[in-house]
């Protein structure tokens, strides 16, 4: 059994029963997956991190215990990495929830005025960092297949057998590609496909590998003076664009050149874009025009705190945007009736889920969450328009 938390006041509980916490169990296992530990009890403190961009990211615990202790951590000979796994009963008679996954990477026996041993793991995407995809050292070449496909074929080729990691949903992304290498590590080709279609992917709690299309539904409200115990937000105007120079490749000789201006209430700020791709002005303006709206504005960067947050909130992949309500009108109820009509929200600010970082101590749960301001009816394209050029360049020799 886990760790359980309530609230009562001066030893007794004020009103009826004091409201259950949470169960929580961190269980490691040899890769044979033979339960070798419960870690619960000896934990001092645990976080343990999810990103849109890889999944299950990291995590990092404290354990009080005798620094050269290493029983259920490894074995004898420590020739062998063992799996992790995090679960969370969020609430009695809830069913445990298993939160993160992934294998200990790192550990480090510390004799200190008390003694401790700390543990790094990483989430199962961090496996294909370590794989190559190449053809007996040679570059691998896709040509005249669609961005899904590439992945698909990378993922069934390179990946599920030697990492273990099995292939999930992986959306169709009809983008054309005409030829396109790679002679790099998984991670890098993911990476970097991922950049041109704006997808979220990444290695779940599952060791399920997913590639989807961003959601753009909402899906999580967050109140300001009732979930939130702090906000720190980072306005940067350091990247800001209002006029782009667009330098193509030549059409009888004359390189083709586009200047793409915006009105802006900011001082002038100048970019010069080279793609030979470029063949016409219709095209270079789209181009010009499709950074501008990338970076025409501020980008805004915002970090809340959750002190009591139980919800799995990467439960649902792809992750549902998130709303910021700084002005919560709650229902009033009178006597077992609604009295002044439904909830309103007022203020409502929308995002998309970055990261997610969960600290777990004796006593709490916190969990931290950083976003990037997300526009539900404008998808971010440029990486992609970009891309598409580069495959007419290429298709047309020049």
């Amino acid at each position: 059994m886990g760790l359980r938390y309530g609230q009562g006041v001066y030893g007794t509980f004020k009103y009826g029963p004091s409201p259950v916490g949470f169960t929580f169990k961190v269980q490691i296992a040899n890769s044979s997956g033979t339960l070798q530990a419960y870690v619960n009890n000896e934990i001092a403190a645990l976080e343990f991190s999810y990103t849109d961009q890889g999944g299950c990211e990291k995590l990092k615990m404290f354990l009080r215990r005798q620094y050269d202790n290493l029983t259920g951590l490894t074995v004898s000979s420590k020739k062998e990495k063992f799996d992790i796994k995090v679960y969370i009963v969020p609430d009695f008679g809830d069913s445990a929830v298993l939160f993160w996954r992934g294998e200990i990477a790192n550990i480090q026996p510390a004799l200190r005025d008390s003694e401790e041993v700390q543990v790094l793991a990483y989430g199962y995407v961090n496996r294909l960092k370590k794989l190559q995809v190449h053809d007996e050292g040679a570059p691998v070449e896709f040509a005249s297949t669609t961005i899904g496909d590439i992945v698909d074929d990378i993922i069934t080729d390179y990946v599920v057998t030697p990492a273990g990691i099995t292939k999930g949903t992986i959306d169709t992304f009809s983008t054309v590609v005409s030829s396109m290498k790679f002679n790099g590590s998984v991670y890098e080709a993911i990476e970097k496909l991922a950049k041109i279609v704006n997808a979220e992917w990444g290695v779940d709690a599952s060791r399920e590998f997913f590639f989807r299309e961003r959601s753009i539904l909402r899906g999580h409200r967050f109140r300001e003076g009732y979930d939130i115990s702090e906000i720190q937000d980072e306005i940067d105007y350091d990247q800001i664009v209002n006029a782009v120079i667009v330098e193509g490749g030549e059409v009888n000789d004359v390189p083709v050149r586009v200047v793409v201006t915006r009105s802006s209430p900011y001082e002038t700020s100048e970019k010069r874009i080279n793609n030979a791709a470029v063949l016409s002005q219709t095209v270079g303006e789209r181009l010009g025009e499709a950074y501008l709206d990338r970076y025409g504005d501020f980008l805004r960067n915002t970090r809340i705190v959750l002190p009591r947050n139980k919800t799995f909130i990467e439960e649902t992949v792809p992750m549902k945007r998130a709303i910021i309500d700084r002005d919560p009108r709650p229902n009033v109820w009178h006597y077992g009736t609604l009295k002044y009509g439904t909830q309103k929200y007022a203020s409502e600010e929308e995002y998309i889920i970055r990261r997610i970082i969960y600290q777990l101590n004796d006593t709490s749960l916190t969990t931290e969450i950083e976003f990037g301001e997300g526009k539900p009816d404008v998808k971010d394209r440029f990486e992609e328009l970009q891309f598409k050029l580069e495959q007419q360049r290429q298709t047309a020799g020049v």
